[in-house]
């Protein structure tokens, strides 16, 4: 079994202002530089898990490994435009593990205080992300873009997501 460890060089956002000026639009420029620190494994019975220090969450998909994720969003003024984002994926480092990741518990269903609960029945393996060659997740990063409100002001919101490591 081998797991994928990334270092990202960065992000970069070119925006375009609604405000316009003489020479034309108020263009900015946004980068953001992100690095991880070592993996940290520890072995939990079947598996192990997985945590990085600077990731704020985890990639979690019913029974597909639990995987460290770093969200970070980033919010505009209404009316900017983005014109170009770009990352940098940075080095990469391929490393053998002894056991399977973990898999990421499912959900549990709204049930009657009555049932009893039976904590091994929730962690449940999908065989064929472990069993595949294909990598989990199938891309380094995903970004999604949207509007709402920020101290009642209205706002652009650049939500980005990178996963330092792929299974």
């Amino acid at each position: 079994m081998i797991i994928i460890i990334i270092l990202f060089s960065g992000i970069g956002i070119t925006t375009a202002s609604a405000e316009e000026k003489d020479d034309g639009l108020n263009i900015k420029s946004k980068q953001e530089k992100i690095s991880f620190s070592q993996l940290d494994i520890q072995s939990k019975e079947d598996f192990i898990s997985l945590k990085i220090d600077e990731t704020n969450t985890y990639l979690r998909s019913s029974e597909k490994p639990l995987l460290p994720a770093l969200t970070k969003t980033f919010y505009f003024p209404f009316g900017t435009k983005i014109k170009d984002v770009s990352i940098e994926l940075g080095n990469v480092n391929i490393e053998k593990i002894s056991k399977k990741i973990e898999p990421t518990p499912k959900a549990f269903p709204l049930m009657s205080i009555k049932q009893p609960l039976d904590n091994n029945e929730n962690i449940v393996e999908e065989n064929d992300i472990y069993s595949t060659s294909e990598l989990y997740p199938d891309r380094w990063y995903d970004y999604r873009f949207g509007c709402g409100l920020q101290r009642n002001e209205r706002v652009i919101i650049f939500n980005f997501v990178c996963y330092p490591v792929r299974y």
